[in-house]
């Protein structure tokens, strides 16, 4: 992968109009290989959560074949979509960095987001936390590839920020940057003030029978976080129950 020094990392903050020829020729980036663009769009970055719970209890082979079926999932979502040319992704470890080139872009944008949410939930009860921002990016990729091989820029790193900092729930939240109505129906404002994506709303074809369903499936894990009796005075597993309490909730008032 190709490796950005601290000097070069710094530039990209400032946005110089050179720098992407400056990569391309101090790398060697063949031209027929690989493409670096700077962009202004949509980033969302989300971190799928207890990834490390599952690994420690012996179920790496598992949460890998989830993870890897969950990126070929966006493949997917992003080829069906009526846009799809304007989107790219890079999954890493748990985490998967999806970006829109264009802001006529981001009705579909938040589609996709959505079914990756509902796919990791549904299909493995994996709960997804992230944010979405705008901004410029910088990033590398290849001609035949939906994928990046390298995202650099602000508005990533204030999406990981947020995401990380912000989110606290299984919710993709918004930056202040996403300028919303306050009656789309595709945003959330939550009691601590923060505005999320409304992913089942964006889906639109869920049933209320699948949606009970993961609810039930939700309350089955929370049960399994619930302290046993040598754990009452140290709950070990409180924000665990914390996160799943809120998918519930949203499910249920959505």
């Amino acid at each position: 992968m190709l490796q950005i020094t601290p000097a070069e990392n710094s530039m990209l903050y400032s946005g110089p109009t050179n720098i992407i020829n400056q990569i391309n020729n101090e790398h060697h980036i063949p031209d027929e290989d690989l493409t670096t663009n700077e962009i202004d769009g949509y980033v969302v970055f989300l971190d799928v959560l207890g990834v490390k719970n599952k690994i420690k209890d012996g179920g790496i082979n598992i949460i890998l074949g989830q993870l890897l079926d969950l990126s070929k999932s966006v493949e997917e979502y992003i080829s069906d979509s009526q846009q799809g040319d304007c989107f790219k992704f890079l999954s890493v470890s748990d985490c998967i960095i999806l970006i829109c080139e264009r802001e006529s872009g981001l009705n579909s944008f938040l589609k996709i987001i959505s079914k990756i949410v509902w796919k990791a939930l549904n299909s493995y009860e994996l709960l997804l936390r992230g944010a979405i921002t705008k901004g410029k990016l910088y990033v590398i990729s290849k001609s035949d590839s939906a994928g990046y091989v390298q995202i650099l820029g602000r508005a990533y790193m204030d999406a990981y920020e947020l995401q990380e900092n912000n989110a606290v729930y299984p919710r993709i939240i918004f930056s202040d940057g996403i300028k919303l109505n306050k009656d789309d129906k595709r945003c959330i404002l939550d009691k601590d003030g923060m505005r999320f994506l409304n992913y089942i709303f964006c889906i639109a074809n869920l049933d209320e029978i699948q949606i009970n369903n993961v609810i039930e499936k939700l309350k089955v894990q929370y049960k399994k976080f619930q302290p046993g009796r040598s754990e009452k005075k140290i709950d070990l597993h409180i924000e665990e129950r914390k996160k799943i309490a809120w998918a519930i909730n949203y499910l249920k008032e959505r």
